[in-house]
């Protein structure tokens, strides 16, 4: 039986990888700090596979065909090399197909691909956290880039129907669940690298006192006109709390980043 042994929520950007000029030395080094943190706990928590919860931006997935969730269930995945390298991480496919039918006999529908390929949002926080890319993965695309979108409710449902399938899962495993997403960031538009600190504060603190009333209560218009349109990826981290729902949480890391366009979080939730 597998069982999941804790979990994180952390910001991405591409331009974290590629762009470190684009900072000064003393933020990039709090930044990735709290990365290689995450990366030292990892070790310790000894995961045979993670669970990555991220979303796309119009690599994999476009108008032609756009799930609401999507489950990879390959054997390994290529990224896009979208201001990341070209990585290829393993799959843990056995896990993936256990957790695909579970999600389907508690009531949740998602689509699943052999050969889904991970933009940044997957490949920027592995690029700090697991950088030999030697962990296997079970990628969970969740829209949170065009609408209609699920609810927030509905996200954070999804983390307590992961917890369940991952229980219930016949492989034994060890699992850390990673949602990548957020925080307030605005994308195009007038508004153009603008950052929420006010937003993206009061987030954190809700999100350690699992306020779920306050986590779930805004519409897609609240979030673009508090946290942008980069906002929506909150999403990711409810799904991740939904999966954790009462053990202690911390935020180790949270700075305004515009220049990365980025409100930068990083918390550990734990059983």
């Amino acid at each position: 039986m597998a069982e999941i042994v804790g979990g994180y929520a952390l910001s991405h950007s591409s331009f974290m990888v590629s762009r470190p000029d684009l900072v000064t030395e003393d933020v990039a080094a709090r930044c990735y700090a709290a990365y290689e943190r995450v990366r030292g706990e990892l070790a310790e928590l000894r995961p045979d596979a993670l669970i990555l919860i991220g979303t796309d931006h119009f690599n994999t997935f476009s108008y032609d065909a756009m799930p609401q969730w999507c489950v990879g269930r390959g054997d390994s995945y290529e990224g896009w090399a979208d201001n990341i390298p070209m990585y290829k991480v393993p799959g843990a496919p056995l896990l993936s197909a256990d957790i695909i039918s579970s999600l389907l006999r508690q009531g949740f529908e998602p689509s699943f691909s052999d050969a889904m390929r991970l933009d940044h949002s997957f490949m920027s926080p592995l690029h700090f956290v697991v950088p030999e890319m030697n962990i296997p993965v079970v990628p969970i695309f969740q829209n949170c880039i065009t609408r209609p979108m699920l609810s927030l409710r509905r996200a954070l449902a999804l983390g307590n129907a992961l917890r369940e399938a991952v229980a219930s899962s016949h492989v034994d495993a060890r699992v850390v669940i990673i949602g990548s997403g957020g925080l307030s960031h605005w994308l195009g538009g007038p508004e153009h690298g603008r950052v929420s600190s006010e937003f993206d504060r009061e987030f954190l603190d809700r999100f350690v006192a699992g306020d779920e009333e306050w986590l779930t209560g805004f519409t897609d218009d609240d979030i673009e006109r508090l946290a942008g349109n980069g906002g929506h990826e909150i999403r990711n981290w409810l799904t991740v709390r939904g999966c954790l729902p009462s053990g202690p949480v911390e935020v180790l890391y949270y700075e305004t980043i515009p220049s990365w366009f980025v409100g930068a979080g990083v918390a550990r939730l734990q059983r």
